[in-house]
This record gives C-alpha cells, sequence and structure tokens, in this order.
C-alpha cells in the first residue's frame, strides 16, 4: 500500500472588492479552501479572517469561515 504525500491547502480570499456602502451594510467576503485531508489525523484546516488595516472596526459574521460577511464603523480603504 503506497499512501499519497501530504499536498498544502489551496486558498484564495476571493476577489478585490471595492464599493460604497453604508456602515453597516454588510459586504460578501468570498474566501476559499481545498485541501487533501492528510494527514489522515487531524486532516482538517482552519480559517480566520483579520484586519490587517483601515480607518475604523470590522465586524466579521463568521471570522473562522473562508465565506462570510463583514461591516465596517468607517468608510475607507481596509486590508482583511
Amino acid at each position: 500500500m503506497v499512501l499519497a504525500g501530504n499536498e498544502r491547502p489551496e486558498v484564495t480570499a476571493g476577489p478585490d472588492v471595492e464599493r460604497t456602502f453604508g456602515a453597516d451594510e454588510p459586504v460578501v467576503l468570498g474566501g476559499h479552501i481545498v485541501d487533501d485531508g492528510l494527514p489522515l489525523s487531524p486532516g482538517a484546516v482552519s480559517a480566520q479572517w483579520t484586519v490587517a488595516g483601515g480607518p475604523g472596526e470590522v465586524g466579521f459574521a463568521d471570522a473562522g469561515s473562508p465565506r462570510t460577511t463583514a461591516t465596517f464603523s468607517e468608510p475607507g480603504h481596509y486590508l482583511l
């Protein structure tokens, strides 16, 4: 029996989004993760959205999910 080697996960944060929005209007974040499930234990990946920069606070509906929504307290450019 030959087992395949563990491949690294493929992760994308989704397309760049540039738009005008209201203060509490959510923006859809379309991240995506593909993993081979190896090693057999635990064989799972996790995701975490964080704020790297921006003029205000960001609230994530589920920061641990690749696909979630975010709301922004102030207008401006944010890096997530």
